[in-house]
């Protein structure tokens, strides 16, 4: 077709200077260049002046597009990269007392490449309680302890990070033991007795007694239980007695024989109830320090002063007392014998963290100076066990015929 390619036509392309300087004017100074002759167009305002680019609009794009990445690259490159930081709580008590302070220790580690300020938030039931804010710079680590004391016994939901636990707060646990052990209608015990003691004076040697046993109590019915086992040791000399005892319609019942006999000793006494029962309500009273009354004076009974705070381990709550000053005014007025010679008396009893009822009672008694007749006299300790075994259990109690019989003659 006239000396052209079939198929395509020929058009001219339009160029963008980009000017160096601004404009006379102040405008922007572009001119529009017919690339086929290149011949400068005049803008509407008359202006030539600028600087030839070479470049399409669709080059100059790409070229923008291409620097404005490489810029974003460069901005990510001088950051070094990112801060990794965990929290990792240590495994933490999930019991406490009312008015102490419950703590919780959580180890941050910054495992990114560049330094990391980070908050410790500790939450209970919800809202923040505790917070503390460490600097760490890449790879470190560091332990923080969040503490928080607890107002009023219940249970607490708390967390810190991702880790949450439930707490168990204890307010008054001798109060509830109280009311725990008050409302049982039967009981058993486990019980170990030993006795260590030094002998001196007219007979020189050693006096070692062993006893176990059980017990099983009907609080509702008044009746009680027990056997035990002595085994004695005394100046080489060993006796083993067995002891068999009911107690039933206000009449203790026994019979006792030693191993390797086969006769039984006899015997039958009017008393009451508590005097058998073993006494669980040890101390829970409060006495007045100074002279071993309960504070409102109605009554004497041994007191548990010079109390320590109680502490917990596992499920129980421990707490232990010294009661060697109550000993002393029992001095005051006791005959002589075993109650002059006591020179020191500790308890310790335990409550379980869920029933809230008493697991054992630990009695340690100190003698010095015990008088034993014929001139001797022993030194030593004296250790009581008691373990409450079962709550709530049947008791059934019947009193052998024979027994009643043989007591009765």
């Amino acid at each position: 077709m006239d000396g052209t390619r079939a198929g395509k036509a020929r058009r001219s392309s339009r160029q963008i200077r980009v000017p160096v300087r601004e404009a006379a004017d102040g405008g922007i100074p572009l001119q529009f260049v017919d690339r086929a002759g290149s011949r400068p167009v005049k803008r509407p305002n008359g202006n030539r002046s600028g600087v030839r680019t070479g470049y399409s609009m669709k080059r100059q794009a790409i070229v923008g597009g291409i620097v404005v990445a490489l810029l974003l690259l460069a901005g990510c490159a001088g950051q070094g990269g990112a801060a990794d930081v965990g929290v990792t709580v240590s495994d933490t008590g999930d019991k406490v007392f009312a008015g102490t302070q419950y703590n919780v220790s959580a180890t941050v580690a910054n495992d990114g490449d560049i330094a990391a300020n980070e908050t410790i938030e500790l939450v209970v039931d919800g809202e923040s309680v505790a917070t503390e804010t460490v600097s760490l710079e890449p790879g470190a680590a560091r332990t923080v302890t969040l503490t928080h004391t607890f107002d009023r016994g219940g249970e607490y939901a708390v967390g810190v990070a991702d880790w949450e636990s439930t707490v168990t707060v204890f307010e008054d646990p001798l109060t509830d033991a109280e009311a725990a052990m008050a409302d049982i209608d039967s009981y058993g015990t486990e019980e170990r007795w030993t006795m260590d003691l030094d002998i001196s004076g007219n007979v020189s040697g050693e006096f070692n007694a062993n006893r176990t046993g059980s017990r099983r109590y009907d609080r509702v019915d008044e009746t009680a239980r027990f056997e035990r086992t002595d085994r004695v040791a005394i100046l080489g000399h060993n006796v083993t007695t067995l002891e068999e005892v009911w107690y039933a319609d206000g009449v203790r019942y026994s019979r006792e024989r030693v191993r390797g006999e086969s006769g039984y000793e006899y015997e039958a006494s009017e008393t009451s109830f508590k005097d058998v029962a073993v006494a669980y309500d040890l101390g829970f009273e409060a006495y007045d320090e100074s002279d071993g009354r309960k504070a409102d004076g109605e009554e004497w009974g041994i007191s548990v002063v010079n109390r320590t705070e109680p502490e917990i381990r596992g499920d129980t709550i421990v707490y232990t007392a010294d009661l060697s000053g109550v000993v002393t005014l029992y001095q005051g007025f006791a005959p002589a014998g075993v109650m002059s010679s006591i020179d020191g008396l500790s308890v310790e009893f335990g409550i379980d963290t869920e029933t809230r009822r008493l697991t054992y009672q630990t009695t340690t008694m100190t003698v010095d100076g015990l008088r034993l007749g014929n001139g001797a006299v022993a030194d030593g300790t004296v250790t009581r066990h008691i373990e409450f075994v079962e709550y709530g259990e049947p008791v059934e109690i019947s009193v052998p015929q024979t027994v009643i019989d043989e007591t009765d003659r």
